[in-house]
């Protein structure tokens, strides 16, 4: 997450992620005041939403 921060230079406000426990341990960096969803739910509704991206940009080369 650190690396992160300083490639980007801003911080996420919420991060979905699937039940993966290395996650969790990254987002209790000291410093880290982001707001983590886990769960099956949350991670679906991510994942479909960049489906429906990459569909899309499969049409427009």
């Amino acid at each position: 997450m650190r690396k992160l921060l300083k490639k980007h230079g801003i911080a996420p406000t919420q991060v979905t992620t699937d039940r993966l426990r290395s996650y969790g341990a990254a987002f209790r960096e000291p410093g880290s005041s982001v707001h983590h969803e886990q769960g099956r739910r949350q991670n679906d509704r991510v994942e479909v939403s960049h489906h429906l991206i990459s569909r899309a940009s499969a049409w427009f080369p």
